[in-house]
């Protein structure tokens, strides 16, 4: 089970930090979806249901737009928002506009957003941890003997806890869950005993308010690593 804990930087200190360290992680990669997804680590996105789809779009820019159309909206209607999705036949056009964080990806099960944010987990974890692992994506956790999880957000952390603990939870606070990752470390001899050779089950969750706010520095913390020699 994940270990409990906190940190002392100042939020966009360590959303800077986490930008810088995934752009080296991830040098070199032509996959866009891996990048765009990587996004998540450092910028909270905005999240909308529908259709089996998971559309994430970056919530400044979100924002951002929805101001404007509001402003010149009348009769106090909600303003909407347009914001292009990078899918198979548009993957290219997110070259040239990622420093914009201005696109969407699906990050539903099996779509590529999910398996470019598995990819960009695995260069996390490799270039911090310097641990070969590999991540699925997973529906559901069906393990009788699940034996550590690493919530990559509090509201998804919190959730995995009392699922693991047996606890009830309301169908809302369920749907609060966004994806879930098996995670294998190939070493097996640099984990805790009571983990090795099992998997490591990660969650991502959006808040009640719709967006996802991942804690990339959770998945490092609680690795389930045998101490340094």
């Amino acid at each position: 089970m994940a270990r409990a804990g906190g940190i002392d930087f100042p939020p966009m200190f360590v959303d800077h930090l986490a930008h810088v360290i995934l752009r080296s992680a991830l040098d070199g990669t032509g996959d866009p979806f891996r990048v765009r997804a990587g996004e998540l680590f450092f910028r909270p996105q905005r999240v909308t249901l529908g259709d089996e789809r998971i559309m994430v779009a970056d919530l400044a820019v979100v924002d951002l737009q929805a101001s404007a159309r509001g402003a010149l909206q009348a009769g106090g209607q909600p303003a909407t928002v347009e914001i292009d999705v990078i899918g198979e036949e548009t993957r290219d056009e997110y070259w040239r506009r990622s420093d914009g964080f201005d696109t969407a990806v699906d990050i539903a099960y099996p779509q590529p957003g999910l398996d470019g944010l598995a990819r960009a987990l695995e260069a996390w974890v490799a270039h911090l941890a310097g641990i070969a692992c590999r991540v699925t994506p997973v529906r559901r956790i069906e393990d009788e003997r699940w034996v550590w999880h690493i919530g990559l957000d509090r509201d998804a952390n919190e959730i995995l806890n009392a699922l693991y603990q047996g606890e009830s939870l309301a169908e809302d606070r369920l749907r609060q869950i966004l994806a879930l990752f098996r995670m294998e470390i190939d070493d097996t001899a640099a984990v805790t005993d009571a983990v090795a050779g099992r998997p490591i089950y990660l969650g991502l969750a959006m808040g009640a308010d719709g967006v996802i706010r991942m804690k990339p520095q959770n998945i490092i913390a609680n690795l389930p690593l045998k101490p340094s020699s």
